[in-house]
């Protein structure tokens, strides 16, 4: 937004070739203009911003509106699985037995979550002694980042071994199966969460 003074203006107008009245009428027309210029520009530059505001709180509401919705498909959801598995005991069957693999292959890597934030814990107690040297501090922040680095490696492990995978993925499979014999509407609710979940992303 181009910015202007007084005299540049007075100048501007007294180099044109007329009687002084003349010139100063048209400096002060000029002067005039300038700040009602300038005055229109702010106004635009606030409806903009309150436009931009108006953005932000309606893709809020939006957002909130999506997630809301997102809940409700989720408890449909939740209440036919738990009827499907009332209807297909052998689900539960399958999903013990994943859970049974999951906790050995677990204690097989020592992949132990909750001794973790037990840890964490007893960690952020120790940093926060303010007489504690630095030092001392620096080792239990490397020992803490160390052990975080160790639990994801392990997480990693486990998501990925291939008996689990099978595992999870039979489970998922006969499970979805199960529901929409249970419930016509499973198929349009699977469908319609995923593409909310998308937008959200």
């Amino acid at each position: 937004m181009a910015k202007f003074s007084l005299p540049a203006l007075l100048v501007g107008a007294l180099s044109v070739s007329l009687p002084a009245t003349a010139s100063t009428t048209t400096a002060n027309s000029t002067t005039d203009n300038a700040v009602t210029s300038t005055a229109a520009q702010t106004d635009v530059l606030t409806d903009a911003q309150k436009a931009a505001q108006e953005k932000a709180k309606a893709e809020a509401l939006a957002k909130k509106a999506t997630i809301h919705k997102i809940n409700a498909i989720q408890r449909d959801l939740t209440s036919i699985r738990q009827q499907a598995l009332k209807q297909h005991p052998e689900l539960v069957k399958q999903a013990k037995a994943l859970e049974t693999t999951y906790k050995q292959k677990a204690e097989e890597i020592g992949y132990n979550p909750d001794a973790f934030v037990a840890k964490a814990e007893a960690l952020q107690k120790e940093l926060r002694k303010t007489n504690m040297p630095e030092e001392e501090r620096n080792k239990l922040v490397k020992e803490f980042a160390a052990a975080k680095q160790q639990l994801a490696h392990q997480r990693q492990v486990l998501i990925s071994d291939p008996t689990l995978v099978s595992l999870q993925k039979s489970l998922q499979q006969d499970t979805i199966a199960a529901m929409k014999a249970s419930d016509p509407k499973t198929e349009a609710l699977l469908t319609e969460l995923q593409q909310l979940i998308d937008s959200v992303r």
